[in-house]
């Protein structure tokens, strides 16, 4: 998988450096849709509007239910179901044009929230992670591109929802206690960072 992932690469690279006859990017007044994965977490369904060369704004949404059946012997069977909703918005500043590729700063604000029924139990928390990073945007064509990002997230958390922005500290014995804390990460610097695509429309 590695291996496949490394020779994708090379060929986006090889794609970069073929000349090109067409005009800086500027997708002013351009609609497009696609998939993301924001540096806070959330991957989804991607709707992006430009409004002028330097900016552009984007939501990303994404949506899961997990429902089961726990069949107990001797008991009443248990029901499970699990909702997961995720939405992010999004601003991008471009910084750097040139014929296929684009260099702009994002930021914004994700909204996560899972809810939990276990039989008699329910549970539901929110968290609102902040993201702050930069993309880089290749153009194929000007109806189709892709894109990586890497940035840095803040997210403010308490027992209930540190989960949600990916906290590692064991909130296992805090109860009912309450707990505050803030997370700051570099996150998704791997080669492929946030990856997406986009179809562009007129």
């Amino acid at each position: 998988m590695k291996q496949f992932f490394s020779a994708f690469a090379v060929v986006l690279m090889a794609l970069a450096m073929v000349p090109s006859t067409a005009s800086a990017k500027d997708m002013t007044g351009r609609f497009g849709i696609g998939g993301d994965s924001t540096i806070a977490g959330v991957s989804g369904v991607s709707a992006r509007f430009q409004i002028a060369k330097n900016f552009g704004i984007q939501a990303v949404a994404a949506f899961d239910q997990d429902s089961a059946t726990i069949e107990v012997d001797g008991g009443d069977d248990i029901d499970l179901a699990q909702t997961r909703v995720a939405f992010a918005i999004r601003g991008d500043i471009g910084v750097a044009f040139t014929k296929q590729t684009n260099l702009s700063v994002i930021f914004g604000i994700n909204i996560i929230n899972e809810s939990a029924e276990f039989g008699d139990e329910d549970r539901d928390a929110t968290a609102f992670p902040f993201e702050f990073g930069l993309k880089a945007e290749y153009f194929f064509t000007n109806f189709f591109s892709v894109h990586t990002e890497v940035g840095v997230v803040l997210a403010f958390y308490d027992e209930e929802n540190a989960g949600l922005v990916g906290s590692r500290s064991d909130l296992s014995g805090a109860g009912d206690s309450d707990v505050s804390g803030f997370l700051l990460g570099l996150g998704r610097t791997d080669l492929w960072g946030g990856a997406g695509f986009t179809f562009w429309f007129n």
